[in-house]
């Protein structure tokens, strides 16, 4: 495929996704398990609160199966 169609092609994705979508918020205790195989996602910006008390332990785990 030519950089032009491709490019069309990503735009028309792009553009359906957010009908597609669901957004979430992790709460304490949440736990988010994705297979990379079947979802496509994504996720937005991420700041963490300046006071080390609430600041968030993020993993991340790649399993084999």
């Amino acid at each position: 495929m030519h950089a032009a169609p491709r490019r069309r092609s990503v735009h028309r994705l792009r553009a359906g996704l957010p009908a597609l979508g669901a957004a979430r918020r992790l709460r304490a205790g949440d736990l988010q398990l994705l297979n990379n195989h079947v979802v496509l996602h994504s996720r937005t910006e991420y700041t963490d609160h300046p006071e080390p008390e609430r600041r968030c332990h993020l993993l991340r785990l790649w399993l084999t199966t």
